[in-house]
């Protein structure tokens, strides 16, 4: 508190110098600074207080104005405003000013001063006392400051805002500009810089390692080291580099202070440090005791927020154990539970990127689940088998992998340069282990070097426990799931091949169902065709349409190698392969199932499925299975085609391979009726071979047989795919013309006659040759025409007259008859 002034008796007015002489008596003993000023605000006199304080002479006093002696601008105008017209007498007033002392040091003065007046109210001279009160100040402006502090670490959330108000409220007590705080790690031995401003060392160093290399021989560490405060001077500091005791780091500071910051049990966790680089700037005692007390209060509020830390954290950790477990509970499927359980890993474990993986032992290879970088969640797209394969054998050994920094690798293997490009240095990988068994592996990386350590093993150890159960669970239960919902399947391609003898939906039926079944995305079924020279498409499930039209020559492709070789092939890198199908390749597939189809030893064609996934991992329960499919195919193409074989011979002259008689007035009658409907064209042709008994009685009927069956041929190589041949029973045929006019049908028909009479026909057996011709009759559908019959007849009669005018002609029934 700032000590009162003394009461001072003020004497009466009197004559000037008899009033002077008194008043620089009176005030000489006193220990207050006692100033008179003359009515020009100028000094008179001061007592010997005054020049102890103003380091001045007495006889340096007179004439000296407020300027000399008050630092402030605003402080002096306020002081020569003493002298103003006033209306009063004896009037006393004060006022707290600034002055610079000799030496530079600038002080806080507290004036009172008594105005003295004559009866026209003007100031005929002032008197001052004044008291230093700049020690009184400094406690109080120390006492608050010390207090803002307090309430800052008693209340701070964030250790950085604490450093930053704690820096800038020392500034105010003590030379602090360059100023930082160090943290002091146990378990790893390091000190790091999480605060620090510096005028020559403008960014904090990096995370220092106490060992006996330079970093951890640093002021900092030497004072960790003695656990007490040390102020350093140039001299002592350089007898200590020459004790070896401390090495520079940094610029040299001429003055150096540091507090260590102790817990409440006595650890040190850290230190607090100002320095200075200028001569004219020292540390005393009292700055000492006030860093002292700022160290306990920082070291207290990091205690503090670190038990905070850690109960959340604890909290933290439960909850995350929760989440996954949570997420193993509610999760039906292993790729599920993987990625439910990414997030809550990350907020365990220092990582950026982190991956579930299942171990495929028949096929050893590690099948990714989910994997998570920087903060999202999604599916494996790289092939696992390639950079995986080298943890195969440390995950099947139950091994834990821990590496330290990539960056300091030599030569690092395959995966961990694929793991380099996702900006990873090191990472921890951990067998997943369920009742013995490895079953998976859990990987974790982090962007930074060596930052797991057996806190976080121990953690990520607890995770994988977790983890293998569920997903243990997860697979038996989704293994049970595939083998109903197969089974199910199954049952429904035996239903669908038992209750159809479409060739067509069997085929489209039994691809979809083949590629659902074994979980993979598009298929073909392709047949040979019945020459046996090459491979037709036959079905196609989310495959380009035009490939239907694709026929593969005999031995060549994946495809004929599989169906000749007669077992079931397995292609993981099928878009790589020189043999694949463009078409297949360009739509995405990248691996191959190739079944052989075969019926009792008869190869039949191929069932083949495409993944869009590379290596896509194949269990030997999913080739049983493909096998199984493929013979319920064979077994329903074989059943298909004896049913195509029986309809086609109920349908078909045995003879010819025409439409029988019967077939073709069904298809005939139809026709018909649609173009009586519509009023489109429709016109029949009746053909008859000329003398075709001569041909029986001189070469023999099976000669008949072959010639019947040649000019079936070349009529059908003239006629238009919607026309429709038929043999009408001996050496005569009947054809329906579509949407045809008479004219047009008269052409059709004279086309066929030169095409039947345009040669001889060579005998196979004798090598004879036979002159044919036929004649031809021809009709159309007209309002007078009212049912097939009737276009039958008028043919019929047209085919007569063309008999009757010398044959090898075509005649034409009109309306006219």
């Amino acid at each position: 508190m700032v000590n009162r002034l003394p009461k001072i008796k003020m004497l009466p007015l009197q004559t000037e110098e008899k009033t002077r002489e008194s008043l620089v008596l009176s005030l000489e003993d006193i220990p207050l600074a006692a100033i008179e000023w003359d009515e020009s605000a100028r000094v008179r006199s001061w007592n010997t207080a005054a020049s102890r304080l103003f380091g001045l002479h007495r006889e340096e006093a007179p004439g000296k104005t407020c300027k000399e002696l008050i630092l402030q601008e605003y402080q002096q105008k306020a002081f020569e405003n003493l002298w103003q017209s006033g209306s009063g007498y004896d009037e006393i007033q004060t006022g707290v000013y600034h002055y610079r002392q000799v030496g530079g040091r600038i002080v806080l003065l507290k004036w009172v001063n008594k105005i003295f007046r004559d009866e026209k109210a003007s100031v005929v001279k002032v008197l001052s006392l004044v008291q230093d009160i700049t020690e009184a100040h400094q406690v109080e402006k120390r006492q608050q400051a010390l207090f803002r502090i307090s309430e800052a670490a008693f209340s701070t959330r964030e250790l950085k805002e604490l450093y930053r108000s704690v820096h800038a409220i020392l500034a105010e007590l003590l030379p602090a500009q360059n100023f930082y705080i160090a943290l002091y790690n146990e378990k790893k031995n390091t000190v790091n810089f999480p605060y620090l401003i510096d005028e020559y060392d403008q960014e904090a160093p990096q995370e220092m390692s106490l060992s006996d290399q330079a970093p951890g021989r640093g002021l900092t560490a030497y004072l960790l080291r003695k656990g007490e405060p040390l102020l350093i001077d140039q001299a002592a500091f350089k007898a200590l580099l020459a004790e070896g005791e401390v090495e520079l780091i940094g610029s040299m500071p001429v003055e150096w202070l540091g507090i260590p910051l102790k817990t409440g049990t006595g650890a040190i966790i850290g230190a607090l440090v100002v320095q200075s680089y200028h001569e004219e700037i020292r540390y005393r005692q009292e700055d000492i005791d006030i860093l002292t007390f700022v160290s306990t209060q920082i070291a207290t509020a990091i205690e503090r927020l670190r038990a905070e830390e850690e109960t959340e954290h604890y909290i933290n950790r439960l909850k995350a154990m929760r989440a996954i477990d949570q997420a193993i509970l509610s999760s039906p499927s292993p790729q599920s539970i993987a990625a439910a359980s990414l997030q809550p890993i990350q907020s365990l474990l220092p990582c950026q990127m982190a991956m579930v993986m299942l171990l495929n032992l028949p096929h050893q290879q590690m099948q990714p689940l989910a994997y998570l970088l920087e903060d999202r969640i999604q599916a494996w797209t790289e092939t696992s088998a390639d950079y995986f394969q080298y943890v195969i054998p440390s995950v099947k050994r139950g091994e834990v992998i821990h590496v330290k920094s990539l960056a300091s690798m030599a030569e690092p293997n395959f995966l961990n340069r694929h793991i380099r490009q996702f900006g990873i240095d090191s990472y921890l990988g951990l067998p997943l282990r369920c009742s013995g068994e490895v079953i998976g592996y859990l990987f974790v990386g982090s962007k930074y070097e060596n930052a797991f350590l057996a806190e976080h093993i121990e953690i990520a150890s607890e995770v994988s426990n977790s983890l293998a159960v569920g997903l243990q669970n997860a697979r038996l239960y989704q293994e049970t799931v595939s083998l109903l919902w197969r089974e199910q399947r199954l049952n429904e391609i035996s239903r669908i091949l038992t209750s159809t003898f479409d060739t067509a939906e069997i085929y489209r039926t039994v691809t979809r169902l083949a590629v659902e079944l074994i979980g993979f995305d598009a298929g073909v079924l392709s047949l040979i065709s019945d020459e046996g020279d090459s491979l037709k498409i036959a079905a196609l499930y989310h495959l380009p349409q035009p490939l239907e039209h694709t026929v593969i020559p005999r031995g060549q492709g994946l495809t004929w190698k599989v169906i000749e070789k007669g077992e079931i092939d397995y292609i993981p890198d099928y878009s790589l392969n020189p043999d694949a199908l463009p078409q297949a390749a360009a739509a995405g597939a990248k691996s191959l199932l190739v079944v052989p189809l075969i019926y009792k030893g008869e190869k039949q064609g191929a069932l083949s499925v495409f993944s869009y996934k590379a290596h896509q991992p194949l269990m030997p329960a999913d080739m049983a299975l493909a096998n199984a499919i493929a013979q319920q195919v064979a077994n329903a193409i074989q059943n298909a085609r004896l049913f195509e074989n029986v309809q086609q011979l109920a349908i078909t002259d045995s003879l010819t391979g025409l439409f029988n008689r019967r077939h073709f007035f069904q298809i005939a009658q139809r026709e018909f009726n649609q173009a009586m409907r519509y009023n489109r064209d429709l016109s029949m042709v009746m053909i008859d071979l000329d003398h075709f008994k001569r041909v029986n009685d001189t070469y023999g009927h099976p000669a008949g047989d072959w010639v019947l069956q040649e000019i079936a041929r070349r009529m059908n190589g003239a006629l238009r795919d919607t026309d429709l041949l038929g043999r009408y029973g001996g050496e005569e045929f009947v054809i329906l013309l579509q949407e045809t006019g008479l004219e047009q049908a008269k052409i059709i028909a004279e086309r066929l006659r030169l095409n039947i009479a345009v040669s001889p026909l060579t005998l196979p057996a004798s090598g004879q040759k036979v002159q044919i011709t036929a004649s031809l009759g021809v009709s159309e559908i007209d309002e007078e025409c009212l049912s097939l019959q009737q276009l039958i007849d008028r043919a019929d009669l047209a085919l007569y007259r063309a008999k009757q005018n010398g044959r090898n002609q075509v005649c034409v029934l009109g309306n006219d008859g």
